[in-house]
């Protein structure tokens, strides 16, 4: 039975009426009582024609995203995919009395999937793999991890056969699906391997099982190089259609690196940050010693470097520089071809002139800074950045939380809108129809609230809830994906864990969902809360969907199924 798996090249890997016992070994047995995977079942068949018409009609309802970022699950037909510590895992989701678990494969060859694609029954999972290297060298001084990318083709047999394998050096930073096309992006440091003499150095290593010859090699005249980098680093940005399975990979290497990732249906953003001494590190003849090196000496700035996406294919297009750092990735968005970004220049933590200030940049199409609002909250920290129609949102904190409204209606002359004391800060802002600003952030508990900016010149606070006490957390303050919006934006949904304390030795504690439903006319309420199993207190949900009028909720160890409209128990099912 091994031998059937290894190698995804050689074998079609068909949903477990093959892999009983492995599977039966790898996912766990059946508990008493629990809905887990039996190994008796018939091979995963697609939907019946009456049901897949129905279906059909409600994804064609969904907004189908040209532009997306990798998940730990999704959802497509009546099938739920997922993924789990190294696992794949296929679940049936309806009908209820029928849910169940209909594949689990471990990952071979010490690759572990971070994130998956799905897209017309084409799975994509992206992870990295330990230990190993592209290409192997005896001899080299780094051992660089490795992103890796397997590409599956469901087909309506209900038969899972990988059709491609795309591997390249370096350490994972981030993925995209353009379309049909798969980005990885991955960073290298230079190789410390010292080629004998006559010997080949590789520089840069990939595979792609669509090539005949396999590895690829990018030498040092081939690899492109970002001007004014001299970091010794490699960016690699390497391209795949998940449809074309026999068209080659675009792999390309540059001198540089990267940190934060921004797509549009047409361009690609890679943002890093640079330092640059503001004083020569060179003694000049009266100096005895140079002066120490500290951070307060240099002087940071971020580059972004741009890529055209034409003709499904990918061109770097130039670099451009602002002042100061990013906050993270939704620091920086496109609107109408010109790059918005929010930076924090100088120190958070200093004050007077070393101190933090924010600053509010517009780049054009080659990324020469078009507009600038710059100066802003000074000594302040920045805690979340946000963007909608043509306004910039940013919140900053010290002795107080601000909320201010950048106005970029006319790129060369953007202007600061607003400025509203608050009670206290977001850490992510995240915008709901074209005039809510939902805010999560930490005040004793979770702070959860909603700014009405209908008068964008006067933002007004209309909903505020410190949810829990000291010790409470939600996930969304470290991956928004959680955070769920029903079909018809009437439904709210996110993970919380809750901490009520009363006293030293009364603790209440609730870990599962709290749901909110907002009206136009009675704004933002309360509506309901979902507990999670008791079971594991460290396992929060992290997967939040629905299906008809079934709200799902998908944890590692669970998949439970609750009415959208009475939020009443339906099913759940065990993830072994």
């Amino acid at each position: 039975m091994k031998k059937l798996l290894r190698g995804w090249k050689k074998s079609t890997l068909v949903l477990y009426s093959l892999l009983t016992i492995l599977l039966i070994t790898a996912c766990g047995a059946e508990e008493e009582g629990q809905k887990v995977y039996k190994p008796d079942l018939p091979a995963l068949s697609l939907p019946q024609e009456e049901a897949r018409q129905e279906h059909q009609l409600d994804i064609s309802q969904r907004t189908l995203k040209v532009v997306e970022e990798g998940d730990l699950f999704q959802e497509e037909g009546p099938y739920l995919y997922m993924l789990k510590r190294g696992q794949l895992i296929i679940v049936q989701t309806y009908p209820l009395e029928e849910m169940k678990i209909v594949y689990c494969q471990e990952m071979e060859d010490n690759f572990y999937p971070l994130e998956l694609y799905l897209k017309d029954r084409q799975l994509v999972l992206v992870g990295t793999v330990e230990k190993e290297r592209a290409v192997y060298q005896a001899d080299s001084y780094y051992g660089p991890a490795t992103v890796k990318a397997l590409i599956f083709d469901i087909a309506e047999s209900g038969e899972i056969e990988v059709k491609r394998e795309v591997m390249v050096d370096g350490r994972y930073i981030s993925s995209r699906r353009i379309g049909d096309k798969i980005y990885l992006f991955a960073n290298r440091s230079s190789s410390g391997y010292r080629a004998s003499e006559g010997e080949k150095k590789a520089t840069y290593s990939f595979v792609d099982s669509a090539m005949a010859d396999n590895p690829g090699v990018i030498d040092d005249p081939e690899i492109h190089y970002f001007p004014y980098f001299v970091e010794p680093e490699y960016l690699t940005v390497a391209s795949f259609s998940i449809v074309q399975h026999e068209q080659k990979a675009e792999i390309a290497s540059y001198l540089g690196a990267g940190e934060y990732v921004y797509a549009s249906e047409d361009s690609l953003y890679v943002a890093v940050t640079q330092y640059t001494p503001k004083a020569p590190l060179i003694l000049a003849p009266e100096q005895e010693k140079v002066g120490s090196i500290e951070p307060a000496n240099f002087e940071e700035y971020t580059s972004i470097f741009k890529f055209a996406i034409k003709d499904n294919k990918m061109v770097f297009k130039g670099q451009g520089n602002v002042p100061g750092t990013l906050l993270n990735r939704f620091a920086m968005v496109e609107k109408e071809g010109n790059l918005w970004i929010v930076t924090t220049k100088g120190n958070p933590w200093a004050t007077g002139e070393k101190g933090a200030k924010q600053q509010f940049y517009i780049l054009d199409e080659t990324l020469s800074i078009l507009g600038k609002v710059e100066e802003l909250a000074p000594e302040e920290q920045l805690a979340a950045v946000a963007f909608s129609s043509h306004f910039a949102y940013l919140v900053t904190f010290q002795e107080q939380a601000t909320f201010y409204v950048i106005d970029g209606l006319y790129p060369e002359q953007p202007t600061l809108s607003a400025k509203l004391p608050i009670s206290s800060y977001s850490n992510y802002l995240h915008p709901y129809g074209d005039h809510i600003l939902l805010g999560f952030g930490r005040e004793k508990g979770i702070r959860f609230s909603a700014l009405d900016l209908t008068d964008k010149a006067k933002p007004v606070e209309k909903f505020l809830e410190i949810i829990g006490q000291y010790g409470s957390d939600t996930t969304i303050f470290r991956d928004s994906r959680p955070l769920f919006f029903s079909k018809d934006n009437e439904i709210i949904a996110f993970p919380v864990t809750i901490r009520q304390i009363e006293g030293i030795e009364d603790e209440k504690f609730f870990q599962g969902v709290y749901l909110y439903r907002y009206d136009e006319e009675k704004g933002l309420k309360h509506w309901g809360k979902i507990p999670q199993s008791r079971e594991k207190k460290d396992e929060a949900v992290f997967g939040i969907f629905e299906e008809g009028d079934n709200l799902y909720l998908l944890s590692e160890s669970k998949l439970q199924v609750f009415g959208i409209d009475k939020l009443d128990y339906r099913s759940e099912l065990t993830i072994p």
